[in-house]
């Protein structure tokens, strides 16, 4: 794939670490202050800490119901220093590390797990975690469409306080929910309404360590940045090209996803259960990162080539500053501190992490 030579330059790469640690299902990785990584590997259901060289590593806690252990994990979150939070939301509560060791759970009955219902995006070394707040899905089928929205909120680790930041649009869908007697949630599904799984037009908020928000809008494609003052800067329209569905554009979705669509059950699109355009971006989850310098990096749609994959890199100003092609085996995964880290995949589905330095351009 050619780089946009109208975006951005491209990122400069210093060498390649590679950590020997082969994984099921790496879902987050963070890099503690003296190199050393914790990765949290969502199939084996266990957090690892590689040293910094890559040559070894050790298991973190153990999986269990009990203080300091584990079910299943999701993100890692840099509080202050070498703290870290994470959620167990198999348990509904959250674990915070201190460099490679569990120090404390935080109960499900706790203000701020109630307050998100353990779910997060992202967390500071201010003492603040950063959720959405949706409204209630009654039990049945319910819908969606392009006017509701979802509140972005700040809410206190210790107080539960919540401090309503911005709200971000949503892809319409359709949801079935079923509760018991008692009623608990015992079943939920979902379908995109207006276009088709896995391109979903859904905006991003992510929150960087120091505190500062950041809002990926979608119409039109921008980043608008909150300081820690609570002063919004607005983002200018970033110049990504945007990519019309073609007949190639859906022979190509049908191809990538037809296991997937088979294992759901979903019958193969037709042409009119497309959207006219891609999405600037989908899984706002892990396809949009901060990093500890205050970038962010998005993956981003704005190409054709299905075999490699674009980032874009925008700064606080809102301002496109660089770009990244990797293969479409490999994906940004996390960051340290001038270094991100890649998760490659290989054609047995094995996965395996390395580290590369990386800046802009001068």
């Amino acid at each position: 794939m050619r780089l946009h030579a109208q975006l951005a330059p491209p990122l400069v790469l210093g060498a390649r670490v590679a950590y020997q640690r082969q994984f099921s299902n790496l879902i987050s990785v963070r890099e503690l202050s003296d190199g050393r990584v914790l990765a949290n590997d969502g199939r084996e259901h266990q957090i690892y800490v590689l040293d910094a060289v890559g040559k070894t590593f050790e298991l973190v806690g153990r999986e269990g119901r009990g203080p300091n252990e584990y079910i299943w994990t999701g993100q890692l979150f840099a509080l202050g220093g070498d703290s870290s939070l994470t959620a167990d939301l198999a348990q509904r509560r959250w674990l915070v590390l201190s460099g490679a060791k569990i120090v404390r759970t935080i109960p499900s009955d706790h203000v701020a797990i109630v307050a998100t219902s353990a779910l997060i995006l992202g967390a500071d070394r201010n003492g603040n975690v950063l959720a959405t707040i949706k409204a209630n899905v009654p039990p049945g089928i319910s819908r969606t469409s392009s006017a509701d929205s979802v509140a972005i909120v700040s809410v206190s680790r210790s107080r539960g306080t919540v401090d309503t930041l911005a709200r971000i649009r949503q892809q319409p869908k359709q949801s079935t929910t079923k509760v018991n007697k008692d009623g608990g949630v015992v079943a939920f599904s979902w379908f995109p309404l207006g276009t088709v799984f896995g391109l979903e037009l859904n905006e991003a908020a992510v929150m960087f360590n120091s505190g500062d928000i950041a809002i990926v809008r979608v119409e039109p494609f921008r980043v608008d940045h909150r300081g820690s003052r609570g002063e919004w800067t607005p983002g200018k329209p970033l110049p990504i090209p945007r990519i019309r569905m073609d007949q190639r554009q859906r022979d190509g979705y049908v191809s990538r996803n037809r296991e997937a669509l088979a294992e759901m059950r979903v019958p193969p699109p037709t042409a009119r259960d497309f959207p006219e355009f891609m999405p600037p971006f989908v899984n706002p989850t892990t396809n949009v990162l901060p990093t500890p310098e205050g970038f962010i990096f998005i993956e981003t749609l704005g190409h054709t080539d299905l075999q490699s994959r674009l980032y874009v890199v925008v700064n606080a100003a809102g301002n496109l500053v660089g770009q990244l092609i990797l293969p479409s085996s490999d994906k940004v995964i996390g960051f340290g501190r001038n270094s991100m880290y890649i998760n490659s995949t290989n054609s047995d589905g094995v996965m395996t992490l390395s580290k590369r330095a990386w800046k802009t351009a001068k």
